[in-house]
């Protein structure tokens, strides 16, 4: 089922017509890096999604859902912050 949904939501998509967007544009580019900042290792993980969001605490909260939303929104933001930093300042200057 999911392999179907992959190929369809892909066949849907690449015929899409829309115009270029620098925001999406920056988002797309940073996303790899999103996921190599924030899920690289277990440490990273426990210390971000346990010990900082503390997000078992959060289950018995009322404002779960609005926990859930804004951390990850977030911690995406932010990495896509860190890796803009990380392409200005190392890939540029060294490949150019």
């Amino acid at each position: 089922m999911a392999v179907i949904t992959a190929v369809c939501s892909f066949m849907y998509f690449k015929d899409l017509q829309i115009k270029q967007s620098k925001l999406i544009n920056v988002v797309a580019a940073s996303t790899f890096g999103v996921l190599l900042i924030h899920a690289n290792s277990n440490t990273m993980r426990q210390w971000l999604w346990r010990d900082t969001l503390d997000n078992v605490g959060a289950y018995v909260s009322p404002y779960i859902i609005l926990h859930a939303v804004v951390s990850v929104v977030v911690i995406f933001i932010l990495c896509i912050l860190i890796d803009n930093l990380r392409i200005r300042w190392v890939e540029k200057p060294l490949f150019g």
